[in-house]
């Protein structure tokens, strides 16, 4: 299985950390330069890619405060650079694929042991549309994950989608449900693509209809981490730098 990871050219000290640790699992990777919202040309960019930034998400109701704010410069980055990766991947045409933000961490020959436990291909995996190799709770929403077997388990409302194995298929029904149009959270936008969020009135503007399945390996989320720019392991999207 093909690793791709997301990178800003700037950040040569995630880049040198990230391809390092890769080169020790022995796995083949391709790093993907994305688009940064600090970039003086960002917004031309995002005309040019035929892009626009989600100006409905604010709710003024919403449970937290990420709902209660628009969509901000760094998640519509995040997106943008995460549809212009896909569409490269999907021009690879590889059948399943991992994609890795450049802040993901994690202990040597851990990448490599999930990799192979997502390649057998078992039945989970089989009925899933997506892979969560990470997931965090949040405070606030009262959610568990309801184990499948002694590997995986069913994800509900999730935050940190920094290492997410995708089949081409599923690519293919994502970047079909208008995300290009509606840049918002990758986090906000993969849930509401599996019903698994109160935000379903984004899904009406969207179009999506059937909702996407998502497994998750177990206890991932101890394995797979984020580190900030201070190099502390962090666990909550709320804390996480923008991209």
């Amino acid at each position: 299985m093909k690793v791709w990871v997301l990178n800003l050219k700037h950040r040569k000290d995630r880049y040198n950390r990230i391809t390092k640790a890769l080169d020790k699992e022995g796995v083949d990777y391709e790093i993907f330069h994305g688009l940064y919202w600090k970039d003086e040309n960002f917004n031309n960019i995002l005309k040019l890619q035929d892009m626009e930034i989600y100006d409905k998400w604010k709710r003024n109701d919403g449970w937290n405060k990420l709902q209660r704010r628009n969509v901000n410069m760094g998640e519509a980055a995040v997106a943008a650079s995460t549809i212009l990766m896909w569409e490269k991947i999907l021009e690879d045409g590889d059948d399943m694929v991992l994609c890795l933000q450049d802040d993901t961490v994690w202990k040597e020959g851990e990448m490599k042991r999930l990799i192979e436990l997502v390649e057998r291909n078992d039945e989970p995996v089989q009925e899933s549309d997506a892979v969560f190799l990470c997931g965090y709770s949040i405070n606030g929403y009262d959610y568990k994950f309801k184990p499948i077997d002694d590997n995986y388990e069913t994800p509900e409302y999730m935050y940190n989608a920094h290492a997410i194995v995708y089949k081409k298929k599923t690519i293919e029904n994502i970047l079909a449900n208008g995300y290009r149009k509606h840049l918002m959270s990758l986090d906000e936008y993969l849930m509401i693509l599996s019903h698994t969020t109160d935000r379903m009135d984004v899904a009406e503007d969207l179009g999506v209809v059937n909702p996407l399945r998502y497994v998750k390996v177990q206890n991932s989320e101890n394995i797979l981490e984020q580190i900030n720019d201070m190099d502390e392991v962090i666990s909550d999207i709320l804390n996480t730098p923008e991209i």
